[in-house]
């Protein structure tokens, strides 16, 4: 790889992190410091040099000061009120009320079978999905499930879908997911289906991000090692296939 390609490279990625922020160009204003400390922020209107300055003020008001009165006049980045910011907020939040969108989740939990082998497992998931109006997503999703009581990983891959039944920030919300397990076994097998269901609460951030956390059934497909095995990964007959049934204790990240 030569310098002049790294040279390039690295002009790039800088003129690109640079250029980012031109479409959120900060605005300003004139700042009046009054020799009795007070402060004008507005916009000057009219100015009589030695005589006085005329201002908008940010609350639509217009005040006339004499050059006597004046400390100094500068021009400062302009500061959003927080009425301002709750506007913008509640502006973003109503255009995804009315829109589709990317969806990603992460979620992760553990879940403890309730059948005669009572395996217990850690479970992780990643879903893209597509969100609609900040209350409904649904997304093709794969992850990992770590048996602890056996050497077994299993990867289900599974379609999953998601709604909030309340439009508030505060919502109880129901998942549903279907698909198939894998498990290496010599070679990647089919370990069965998965199927889960939950239900729990939902907790809105900015935006369309925000967190779940739900109480679940789960019931997946696991290949175990026949009686006096002791390396899952290494047999070929004998194989056991079992479906877990199981309860699970899930949270989510959405993104």
């Amino acid at each position: 790889m030569s310098r002049a390609f790294i040279f390039n490279l690295i002009w790039i990625i800088g003129f690109l992190l640079s250029s980012g922020p031109l479409s959120a160009q900060t605005t300003y204003e004139d700042v009046i410091l009054l020799k009795s400390a007070e402060v004008l922020r507005g916009t000057i209107t009219d100015s009589v040099p030695g005589e006085q300055v005329t201002i908008l003020l940010n609350d639509s008001l217009s005040r006339t000061v004499s050059y006597v009165d004046i400390s100094r006049i500068l021009k400062e980045p302009k500061r959003i009120s927080k009425a301002e910011m709750e506007t913008v907020r509640e502006s973003k939040e109503r255009r995804l009320d009315n829109a589709v969108y990317y969806q990603g989740i992460v979620s992760g939990g553990y879940g403890s079978g309730y059948e005669e082998d009572r395996l217990s497992f850690f479970k992780l998931n990643m879903i893209h999905g597509v969100g609609f109006h900040r209350r409904a997503s649904f997304g093709p999703g794969a992850g990992l499930r770590i048996l602890l009581e056996e050497d077994i990983t299993v990867v289900p891959v599974f379609f999953d879908v998601r709604f909030a039944i309340l439009s508030g920030d505060i919502s109880p919300v129901l998942v549903f997911g279907v698909g198939n397990t894998f498990q290496k076994v010599n070679t990647m097998q089919d370990a069965g289906s998965i199927v889960y269901g939950e239900i729990g609460i939902r907790l809105l951030g900015q935006g369309k991000g925000g967190l779940m956390l739900t109480l679940g059934y789960e019931n997946f497909g696991v290949i175990l090692a026949p009686p006096g095995s002791f390396n899952p990964y290494n047999y070929s007959s004998q194989r056991r296939f079992k479906q877990i049934s199981s309860i699970t204790l899930n949270f989510a990240f959405v993104f």
